[in-house]
C-alpha cells in the first residue's frame, strides 16, 4: 500500500517493456530513500553510482589501479618484479575501499602535500630511503662510504647527490629530514660491543654535527639501530643519543620494531627513533600496536643459522633469523631452513634475501655488473641494510600522522640502567612507553609461500661442520632436527659433486 492508500502499479512479467515501465517507477521511490539515508554524508559521490553493486566494484577496481601507477611512478626500481606488489602495498594503504570515500581522500590528500626532502646518512643500499619513497618523500642527498654501496645507489636513486665519508660532509642541503641507519659494529651483540665510542658506532656523532652547523635545522630525524644498544654498558648509547637531541631542541620517540610484523617472514628486531623540532613523534610512531602472534603449531619450516650451533642457533618458526652482514664464522652468509617433511637443509637465493628486506629482488645487482664483485659482497650489503617494509610504514605516518593514547605511557626510565622496549621525551624526562613489536599485523604467507626463486641446499662440508658444533654445544633442538641434519649429509655424500659447493635443487619448495 502506498501513502494514498492505493495498490502500486504491478505490470505483467511476460512484457519487457512493461519491465522497464516497472522499474522507471520504482526508481524514484528508490532515490527518495537514498537521499535520507544516513549514507550520503559518508559516501558524497553521486547516488547513481552507488545503485549497483557492479558500479561500487568498478569504482574500487579503478582507484586501487590508479594508485598502482602513482605508486610505481614514485619508487626508483620501476619494472623491477616486485614493481606491482609494492604499487598494490601502497594502494591498499591509502585507498582501503572498507573506509569511506571522504576518508580515503583525505588520506590521499595528506600522503600528496607532505613530501618531505630527504637525507640519507649511512644509506648502505637504500633501504631506508627506497621505503620512504613510496610514499613520496625524495632522497636529495645519500652519505656512504662503501664503493658497492655507491654503485647501487647512483642506479637506484639516479636524481640523488651522492656523497663518500661523512666525516667530510661540511654541511647538509636544505632539507626536511635527515634519516641515519648508523653503524652496529659495536653495539651489536654479535660484535665487538664496544659501545657508543667504538670506532664505527661513534660516528653517530658526525649526523649531530651536521645537524648542528645547518642554519635551517631539518624538522625531523630518523635513527635506526640494534635493540642491544639499550643494554649495553647500561644504557649509555641511548642516553648519549637522547642527550644530543635534547641538546639540539628535538623531542624524540622510540620504539623496538619487528619485520614480521608487515608481513616478511624474517625475524629482525630494530630500534627506530624519531625525533622532531615541531610536531610531536609520539604520533608517529605510536598511533597503534598490536600484541604479537603466537608460532604456528604447524609450521612447515624452520629458519637457522647454519655458521653457527655452539652458543645460539637463531631458530626461527616459519621464518627466518635476522640477515646478517656476517657471521661467526667471520663470512657473510645466507640463513639455512629446515624443512622437516622433505628432511631438507637449504638455503635462500639473494634475490629472496633482497625481498625478505622489503627490497625489489636484484636490488644490489648493480655491485656485481659494473664492479665484478662476488656474492658474498652482496650479502653483506644485504644483511647491513634497513628492511624496507620498515621505512614504509615510517613514511606513512610522517605523511599523515595518527592519534596515539596517553595511557601507554609507563614509569620514568631509571637514570642508570637498560632502557625499554620503547619510550619517549617528557617535560620531567624520559618516560617507557607501552608498545608492543608490531605496530601493524600484516598477514603472512609463510616462510615456504614467501619464497620466489630455487633454494640451493646446504652443503656437505657446511652441514657435517655445523653438526658438529652442535652435539658438542649445550643447546636443545627441536625433535627430529640434528636426525634430518644427519639424513641431509649421508644424501649429499651419495651424489658425486665436489666437496663443500652447494648444489642446486632440482625443484622450488611449495
Amino acid at each position: 500500500m502506498n501513502r494514498q492508500g492505493k495498490k502500486p502499479f504491478v505490470p505483467s512479467a511476460t512484457k519487457k517493456s512493461s519491465s522497464r515501465h516497472h522499474r522507471k517507477i520504482l526508481r524514484p521511490q528508490t532515490r527518495r530513500r537514498s537521499a535520507t539515508s544516513s549514507t550520503t554524508s559518508r559516501h558524497p559521490l553521486p547516488r547513481m553510482y552507488r545503485q549497483s553493486r557492479i558500479c561500487r566494484i568498478c569504482r574500487s577496481a579503478a582507484s586501487i589501479w590508479f594508485c598502482v601507477i602513482l605508486g610505481g611512478s614514485l619508487e626508483r626500481g620501476m619494472f623491477s618484479p616486485d614493481y606491482f606488489e609494492t604499487a598494490i602495498e601502497f594502494s591498499s594503504q591509502v585507498c582501503d575501499t572498507t573506509t569511506p570515500v571522504s576518508t580515503r581522500r583525505s588520506r590521499m590528500s595528506q600522503v600528496m602535500k607532505r613530501k618531505l626532502r630527504v637525507v640519507g646518512v649511512f644509506a648502505g643500499i637504500g633501504g631506508i630511503e627506497r621505503g620512504l619513497g613510496i610514499h613520496g618523500h625524495s632522497a636529495k642527498l645519500l652519505v656512504e662510504i662503501d664503493i658497492a654501496a655507491q654503485t647501487i645507489l647512483r642506479k637506484r636513486f639516479p636524481h640523488a647527490d651522492i656523497a663518500g665519508d661523512v666525516r667530510m660532509v661540511k654541511s647538509l642541503p636544505d632539507c626536511d629530514l635527515v634519516c641515519a641507519g648508523f653503524p652496529c659494529q659495536d653495539l651489536s651483540q654479535c660484535g665487538k660491543a664496544e659501545g657508543i665510542t667504538g670506532k664505527h658506532s661513534s660516528l653517530i656523532g658526525e649526523v649531530f654535527r651536521l645537524v648542528a652547523t645547518t642554519k635551517k635545522r631539518p624538522a625531523w630525524l630518523l635513527l635506526e639501530n640494534v635493540p642491544f644498544m639499550l643494554q649495553l654498558d647500561r644504557g649509555k648509547a641511548m642516553t648519549f643519543v637522547t642527550d644530543e637531541l635534547q641538546r639540539l631542541g628535538y623531542r624524540w620517540a622510540y620504539r623496538t620494531v619487528d619485520a614480521r610484523s608487515f608481513g616478511v617472514p624474517q625475524r629482525r628486531l630494530r630500534v627506530v627513533l624519531v625525533a622532531s623540532r615541531e610536531a610531536d613523534p609520539k604520533q608517529v610512531l605510536f598511533a597503534s600496536s598490536h600484541p604479537e602472534p603466537p608460532n604456528s603449531t604447524n609450521a612447515t619450516a624452520y629458519g637457522f643459522y647454519w655458521t653457527e650451533g655452539s652458543k645460539g642457533l637463531g631458530w626461527g618458526v616459519n621464518c627466518v633469523p635476522t640477515i646478517k652482514g656476517g657471521s661467526g664464522l667471520g663470512i657473510p652468509s645466507p640463513p639455512a631452513i629446515w624443512i622437516p617433511r622433505e628432511r631438507r637443509i637449504v638455503t635462500i637465493d639473494i634475490r629472496d634475501a633482497e625481498r625478505l628486506q622489503g627490497l625489489p629482488a636484484g636490488w644490489t645487482a648493480p655491485a656485481v655488473h659494473k664492479l665484478g664483485e662476488r656474492v658474498g659482497t652482496r650479502w653483506r650489503l644485504v644483511g647491513n641494510a634497513v628492511c624496507g617494509k620498515v621505512a614504509a610504514w615510517i613514511g606513512r605516518q610522517l605523511a599523515s600522522p595518527g592519534k596515539w593514547q596517553p595511557s601507554m605511557l609507563g614509569d620514568a626510565v631509571p637514570t642508570a640502567g637498560p632502557w625499554p622496549p620503547a619510550a619517549c621525551s617528557d617535560g620531567n624526562g624520559p618516560r617507557a612507553v607501552s608498545a608492543s613489536a608490531w605496530p601493524v599485523l600484516y598477514q603472512s604467507r609463510g616462510l615456504l609461500s614467501f619464497l620466489r626463486y630455487p633454494t640451493r641446499q646446504l652443503s656437505e662440508r657446511a652441514s657435517i661442520g655445523f653438526l658438529s658444533r652442535a652435539k658438542s654445544s649445550k643447546l636443545r633442538f627441536a625433535a627430529g632436527f640434528l636426525d634430518d641434519v644427519a639424513y641431509h649429509i649421508n644424501e649429499l655424500s651419495r651424489e658425486v659433486s665436489a666437496p663443500g659447493e652447494p648444489h642446486a635443487c632440482s625443484r622450488r619448495p611449495i
